[in-house]
């Protein structure tokens, strides 16, 4: 499986997206960075598409109905919003046509949220949060160190302990609060 990412985990890369995503709203507020900051958004969203993160595509569907949380920051950024997601969507339809073969793929992947009983998606992802949730439990206060998630969630998951590779928390909040 090859997916897109800064070198590690594609979830996390995701994640740091959509942190950037965030970041670039509130960047939309102000007039003189519009340009560069709807570029940087749409080259955001790209890449979190490129990711294939299930949870990173969760979350850029999520991200204008949040907005419906501050109405007033909704009308100040509604049309901003909607160039933004435009910008991205015109991008990544070109990378698409250029690239047939990348559409499928992630239809392929993406298709596979609504599999609920798949091990690959939410049944082991739930796995491995019960996992995570018990080894904070069992190490409150110092967690179980430092990028040690991989090595000790075999021993608090059954999914985990399945998993081919590196086993990955798929939540960088859980996986961050169990080691720490």
């Amino acid at each position: 499986e090859s997916r897109f990412s800064s070198g590690g985990d594609p979830n996390d890369y995701a994640g740091l997206l959509a942190i950037v995503m965030l970041v670039t709203f509130f960047g939309l507020l102000r007039r003189s960075t519009k340009f560069f900051v709807g570029a940087f958004g749409s080259v955001a969203l790209v890449g979190i598409l490129a990711s294939q993160s299930r949870t990173g595509l969760i979350v850029l569907a999520a991200a204008p109905l949040a907005m419906l949380l501050a109405p007033r920051l909704l009308i100040r950024l509604s049309g901003r919003t909607v160039l933004v997601y435009g910008l991205a969507f015109v991008i990544f339809t070109g990378l698409v046509l250029i690239s047939p073969s990348m559409g499928d793929l992630l239809w392929e992947r993406y298709s596979t949220l609504s599999q609920y009983d798949s091990a690959d998606t939410w049944t082991g992802r739930w796995s491995i949060w019960q996992g995570a949730f018990q080894m904070i439990a069992s190490h409150p206060v110092l967690g179980v160190g430092s990028g040690n998630f991989p090595y000790v969630a075999p021993a608090y998951s059954a999914q985990a302990a399945q998993m081919e590779g590196v086993p990955v928390a798929h939540n960088m909040l859980i996986s961050v609060a169990s080691e720490l």
